[in-house]
């Protein structure tokens, strides 16, 4: 996971200034955080043996796809930050891992192996 959060955060804020983000992890929990302007924004919260698989899509140029098992959005811990208010998102069905495109395979492979140790 050392790589793959490595390579989420080099790409920070390349593609925006304002937009940036910080991906870490502890155990099997990834823990992303989005700014704008650095205000934190969003903040999500997985824990990978939740998880069931991960997909390069075209539509996400810029990302890898996490899907949970059996599509279930309660897998995903998505909290919106708005007006100093904290709101709950679950209408998404699944989580872009924001990298470079050109290390989205490799990505792909290292979160799918992440997965299946922590699937065990």
């Amino acid at each position: 996971m050392n790589e793959v959060t490595q390579m989420s955060n080099d790409y920070s804020g390349v593609l925006n200034t304002r937009q940036t983000w910080q991906v870490s992890y502890e155990g099997c929990e990834l823990t992303d955080r989005y700014y704008f302007d650095n205000e934190l924004t969003l903040v999500v919260n997985i824990d990978l043996a939740n998880m069931d698989m991960v997909k390069v899509e075209e539509r996400f140029i810029n990302s890898i796809a996490l899907y949970p098992k059996d599509e279930n959005v309660d897998y995903l811990d998505v909290i919106r930050y708005e007006n100093g208010r904290a709101e709950k998102i679950v209408d998404g069905v699944y989580y872009n891992l924001m990298v470079v495109p050109d290390l989205r395979e490799k990505a792909r492979r290292k979160m799918q192996q992440a997965i299946e140790l922590c699937t065990k």
